[in-house]
């Protein structure tokens, strides 16, 4: 006979004593079978200790575990939408059988009892491990309806053969689910789930339990989703068949046990235990690069906390999220290159434009998708390769003072400054300054100072061409005047910027601030 067996692992389970009422009948039947049980055992069985070799002085009919096995092939029948086809047959065991773990086990046999072709009944056996002590209902219930759920995985295929060529992270993870949603314990195949986080899906056993909590907890109605999987002819396919974008977003961060921090942050499910996987934090420097690799349909999860100017955080995936230290969490991560501004933020137009990321500790967490991921937390120095001149501008204020009289102005000019020192004054929106009326366009050449991160300084002005350009007074126009040939810059903020050209007895004075302004937050 070819068989499923639940195991638990060296008394792995603290039962609770929990239980879901189902009505008299089947508090009834266990009251049978533990109070057959109970009167039955002599003083050196009722003391023995839990996983070793048992022989019951007296063994229990099986009657009664198969009026609980067919109580709870209609409650399974309930939740997933279809009746067991297969009939049950149950034995009690004198002896401990399949291990000195095993408390139960279910195997799948043809209509002559064999192990070879299509599934014709389903048979359970009770091992002493299960009934020579005082168990719990609440467990009782739970193992039975676990290996009552491997009966009803066996209609899902067409060969006995085929069954138990079944992987176990669909066979034992969905019985494990099942006996923890009909009779929730303390199921420390939890603990393996929780911790193992870098242990793919298709590796997984009875610890895959996590998983279908993770489908049920992000949406998926789980119930209607076993079969279907089952079905689905190989793991990616059944992979599929429960994957939702919801979920291959909160899969990973799940991990991280932190309700606190919003929505998919938290692991859930019936039987949960406090299992909590803590990853150590790394310090991010200027230089700093931690990598590592994510097997596909795995997970990785880590902490940092930059001292850098500048992160460069390449998770691998798009599935994969952020926890910054003020609380906010990033969906939208890119599977390459994402920076984000640490210190100095200041400094450059590169710096301003780029997403801030707070000072504090992060959480990444990091899906390996279907296919494996690589990712890294780059810690990098200042991006600044330009003056904070450069960029688009509009001017907020035109000062202009000559022979001892000041005349303001000017608002709308545009003005842009390229890279390469290239400066445009347009004056089309209507730059009106006392009595006169700037009109057309003008450039010239500015060499910014070399050092990118200056702040403020001096600058000489060439090449100037006003031939665009025109002055209207009173109804008059009259061409540009070619400027002096230096300036001087200061930056405000993220935005402001001001530029001052002194000629002799005459100022201009332009105040302006950026078109379109720098992010500040992360998006």
């Amino acid at each position: 006979m070819s068989h499923r067996e639940w195991r638990t692992e060296g008394g792995r389970f603290t039962p609770q004593g929990r239980h879901i009422p189902i009505g008299l009948t089947f508090f009834a039947v266990l009251a049978m079978i533990l109070g057959g049980m109970l009167g039955g055992m002599s003083s050196a069985s009722a003391g023995a200790v839990r996983g070793e070799h048992l022989l019951a002085p007296s063994t229990p009919s099986a009657g009664p575990y198969k009026a609980v096995l067919e109580n709870l092939s209609g409650e399974i029948a309930a939740d997933i939408g279809h009746p067991l086809s297969l009939p049950i047959t149950v034995t009690v065991n004198s002896t401990q059988k399949e291990g000195a773990s095993t408390e139960a086990y279910a195997g799948v046999e043809n209509a002559s009892g064999g192990d070879s072709g299509t599934p014709g009944r389903c048979a359970v056996a009770i091992n002493p491990l299960l009934y020579a002590h005082n168990k719990s209902a609440g467990l009782t219930k739970f193992v039975l309806a676990h290996e009552m759920f491997h009966c009803f995985e066996a209609m899902d295929y067409p060969t006995i053969a085929a069954f138990n060529a079944a992987p176990d992270w669909l066979i034992e993870g969905e019985a494990e689910w099942v006996g923890d949603e009909i009779e929730p314990q303390d199921d420390h195949w939890w603990d393996t789930y929780l911790l193992d986080i870098g242990t793919p899906l298709f590796k997984r056993s009875y610890d895959a339990v996590g998983f279908y909590s993770l489908m049920t907890q992000t949406g998926d109605d789980t119930w209607h989703l076993l079969d279907p999987m089952l079905k689905a002819g190989g793991n990616a396919a059944a992979f599929n068949v429960a994957s939702t974008t919801t979920l291959q977003k909160n899969w990973a961060s799940t991990y991280a046990r932190e309700s606190g921090f919003g929505q998919g942050w938290d692991a859930k499910g019936p039987g949960i235990t406090d299992a909590t996987y803590k990853p150590d934090t790394s310090v991010i420097h200027n230089g700093t690069h931690v990598t590592e690799k994510v097997a596909p349909y795995s997970n990785a999860l880590i902490k940092f906390s930059p001292s850098a100017h500048v992160v460069n955080i390449s998770p691998g995936t798009v599935t994969s999220r952020l926890h910054e230290p003020n609380g906010d969490t990033d969906n939208g991560l890119a599977a390459g290159s994402n920076e984000f501004c640490v210190t100095d933020c200041n400094a450059c137009p590169e710096m301003m434009a780029m997403p801030k990321l707070p000072p504090g500790t992060s959480w990444l967490a990091i899906s390996g998708d279907t296919t494996g991921a690589t990712y890294s937390v780059v810690g990098q120095p200042d991006l600044c390769n330009e003056s904070c001149a450069v960029g688009s501008w509009t001017v907020t204020t035109m000062t202009l003072t000559t022979s001892g009289y000041t005349f303001t102005g000017g608002e709308g000019t545009e003005v842009n400054i390229a890279t390469d020192g290239t400066a445009t004054a347009d004056f089309s929106p209507g730059a009106v300054l006392g009595a006169a009326k700037f009109n057309g366009v003008e450039t010239a050449k500015y060499a910014l100072p070399d050092n990118p991160k200056e702040l403020s300084g001096s600058f000489g002005v060439s090449d100037y061409d006003v031939s665009q350009a025109t002055i209207t007074v009173g109804g008059r126009s009259e061409p540009v005047d070619v400027g002096p040939g230096e300036g001087s810059f200061t930056c405000t903020g993220t935005t402001g910027l001001t530029l001052n050209f002194p000629a002799g007895a005459n100022d201009l004075e332009y105040t302006m601030v950026r078109d379109i302004a720098p992010a500040t937050t992360t998006p």
